[in-house]
């Protein structure tokens, strides 16, 4: 409310006379006091703001077609990884199996086998009797599997002992060589040296 401008001061200066007509709750007692404040206009919306109107909830084609692309990359990585590990455990079994083979052939001529029909067939026969002369004995067939190939060859000088003019014992050097088949890449070699005993 407005005060009118027709306003004199009589007697004390802390004291002020208004005309009759204006309310008292609007007269200040003092002169240090103020009026009140103006009631501050606040702007109240009707409706809320919208922001980003024109998008939707939810994803574009490009979003989803970048994460089928992300996921079809992991999918073909954790793919080729699982058939490399088959493949290299594949491997490393036949690379086991062959060396265990190689092995075995080294220590025995003969590979063992129930059936004495299939023994005869596998290629492998005894090595010759000790003699004076250098020899070299090679045999070869299917063992496990695999195509084997084992060389046993001795030098005059690997005569160990003699008796009357006979080769009681001798020592002998053998390669085992054992393949995936005949021709072949080689899975296993084995090499050792071993000490011939005529009995």
């Amino acid at each position: 409310m407005n005060l009118k401008d027709t306003r004199e001061f009589t007697g004390d200066p802390e004291t002020r006379r208004f005309e009759e007509n204006e309310p008292l709750s609007a007269i200040p007692r003092t002169v240090n006091d103020q009026l009140p404040p103006p009631p501050s206009r606040l702007c109240v919306s009707a409706s809320p703001v919208i922001r980003n109107a024109g998008r939707q909830n939810g994803f574009t084609l490009f979003e989803v077609l970048a994460l089928l692309l992300l996921v079809s990359v992991g999918m073909l990585s954790v793919l080729g990884l699982f058939v490399h590990a088959n493949r290299l455990a594949s491997r490393l079994e036949g690379t086991m199996t062959g060396m265990s083979t190689a092995m075995s052939l080294a220590y025995g001529s003969r590979p063992y086998f129930r059936d004495a029909q299939l023994a005869a067939q596998t290629g492998f026969t005894a090595p010759p009797s000790l003699s004076a002369s250098p020899y070299a004995f090679t045999c070869q067939g299917y063992v496990n599997g695999f195509y084997v190939t084992r060389q046993e060859t001795s030098d005059a000088a690997d005569i160990l002992a003699s008796s009357a003019g006979a080769v009681t014992a001798r020592s002998v050097r053998v390669d085992v060589d054992v393949y995936e088949a005949m021709g072949g890449s080689k899975v296993a070699s084995f090499a050792t040296r071993l000490v011939r005993v005529k009995p």
